[in-house]
C-alpha cells in the first residue's frame, strides 16, 4: 500500500470539492519527501507561483532527478499546490509500475494508463467534452515522449499538439466557460519537445543535471528570462545551491525560481529596478545642472559687484584734476565753435569812393 492512504470518504471528499482559484498569501512551498504525514502539514489555498488552471505544465529531468517526488507534491497533496484543483485526475506512463516512487500516483490516480496512443487521447478528450459537470480534469503524461511513444508532426497536426494548442478551451463548449483540461508532460530530454509544444510551456521545471548542449539550447530559448543566453545560464546557476534544488520559470509572470521559495529574477522587478535608476540618475543629473546655475549665478554676481567697486573706486580716486580736464575739454569745444562762427561771418565790403571811379 502507498504512504499516502486515502480513505473512501477523503476521495469522495476530494471528487466533489469545488475548484479553487484564490488561495492565502504566504503559502507552504516546500518539497516534502513522499513518506511525510499530509495532516502536519499546513494548508494552502494559492496556486502562485505555479500557473493557474488550466496550463501546460513541462517537467524536464533525466532519471533521479527529482521529478517523481516533485510530481507527487505537486498533484497528490491533499492541501498544498494543486492538491484541490482536479477531480479527475488521469496518468499515462509506461514506467510507473517499475517505478517505486510512482506506485503511489497509480493508486491515487482515478485513471491509469500504461501506453500512450493517439486513439486513447482521443477516447480522454471526448470524455471531458461530454461531462456536463462542472469537473476539471488533469492530463498527466510521464517518459511518453519516445520513438513508441508520443510522435509529434512537423505540420503540428498530430493529435497530442492539436490538444496542447487548444487545451484551454477543452471541455468550455457545454459550460461556456474556459476549458477544464490541465496538461502535464515529464520527460527526459528537451529535444523530444517541438517548437510549437515550446511555445505553449506555461510551467517549465528543469531538474537535475542538464548536458551543456541542452541547457545552451534552452538558454538560447528562453533568453527572454534575463536579458541573453550568457545571463539565463547564469541565473540558471543561482537556482543550484543544494542537491535536489530545481529550476522553476512561470512563462506567464517572467519569473526565475530556486525551487518555489526563492525568487531569482523577474521582469516585473527588473522594470522597477530600471525605473528607480533612471529616476535617481534623472534627479542627480537635475541636482547637477541645478547647482552649475547657481554656482553661475553666484559667479555672474561676483564678477557683477568687482566690476562695480572698481569703477566706485576710479571715480572716488579721480581728483578735481579730472573735472577740470572735462571743463578744458568743454571750453574747447565752444572756442573751435566761436572759430567757425566767426570764420563764416560775412565781412563789411570796403566802400568805394566814387572819386576813384
Amino acid at each position: 500500500m502507498s504512504d499516502y492512504e486515502f480513505s473512501d470518504e477523503e476521495r469522495e471528499k476530494e471528487i466533489q470539492k469545488n475548484k479553487k482559484t484564490h488561495r492565502e498569501e504566504n503559502p507552504d512551498l516546500k518539497i516534502y519527501p513522499v513518506k511525510i504525514e499530509e495532516d502536519k502539514l499546513g494548508e494552502d489555498k494559492s496556486y502562485y507561483p505555479l500557473p493557474s488552471t488550466p496550463h501546460f505544465n513541462v517537467y524536464l529531468g533525466r532519471i533521479r532527478s527529482g521529478k517523481s517526488v516533485l510530481l507527487q507534491n505537486m498533484y497528490l497533496s491533499k492541501k498544498r499546490f494543486y492538491g484541490d484543483a482536479f477531480d479527475v485526475r488521469i496518468l499515462i506512463s509506461e514506467s510507473a509500475k517499475n517505478d517505486v516512487q510512482q506506485k503511489n500516483m497509480i493508486d491515487e490516480f482515478d485513471f491509469f494508463f500504461e501506453e500512450y496512443s493517439e486513439s486513447l487521447l482521443a477516447e480522454i478528450l471526448s470524455m471531458i467534452e461530454q461531462d456536463k459537470q462542472d469537473r476539471r480534469y488533469l492530463l498527466l503524461i510521464d517518459d511518453a515522449m519516445s520513438e513508441k511513444g508520443i510522435k509529434q508532426s512537423r505540420t503540428g497536426r498530430d493529435r497530442f499538439t492539436q490538444m496542447i494548442t487548444r487545451y484551454r478551451h477543452i471541455g468550455s463548449k457545454v459550460l461556456e466557460t474556459e476549458g477544464r483540461l490541465s496538461v502535464g508532460l515529464a520527460l527526459q530530454y528537451y529535444k523530444f519537445l517541438s517548437t510549437t509544444l515550446r511555445n505553449q510551456i506555461q510551467g517549465f521545471f528543469l531538474l537535475g543535471d542538464l548536458p551543456h548542449n541542452e541547457l545552451k539550447k534552452i538558454a538560447e530559448d528562453y533568453s527572454f528570462m534575463g536579458g541573453d543566453e550568457k545571463e539565463f545560464i547564469r541565473l540558471f546557476t543561482e537556482t543550484r545551491k543544494e542537491d535536489w534544488d530545481f529550476t522553476y520559470m512561470n512563462i506567464p509572470n517572467m519569473e526565475m525560481y530556486r525551487n518555489f521559495e526563492e525568487l531569482v529574477w523577474s521582469k516585473k522587478e527588473k522594470s522597477k529596478d530600471n525605473v528607480s535608476t533612471d529616476a535617481e540618475s534623472e534627479s542627480d543629473s537635475t541636482d547637477s545642472e541645478e547647482e552649475n546655475q547657481r554656482k553661475e549665478d553666484t559667479d555672474g554676481r561676483r564678477i557683477v559687484r568687482e566690476e562695480a567697486k572698481k569703477i566706485s573706486t576710479i571715480s572716488e580716486s579721480t581728483p578735481d584734476k579730472s573735472r577740470k580736464e572735462s571743463s578744458r575739454k568743454k571750453g574747447g569745444k565752444k572756442v573751435r565753435k566761436r572759430r567757425i562762427v566767426g570764420k563764416n561771418r560775412k565781412r563789411n565790403k570796403p566802400k568805394t569812393d566814387p572819386s576813384c571811379s
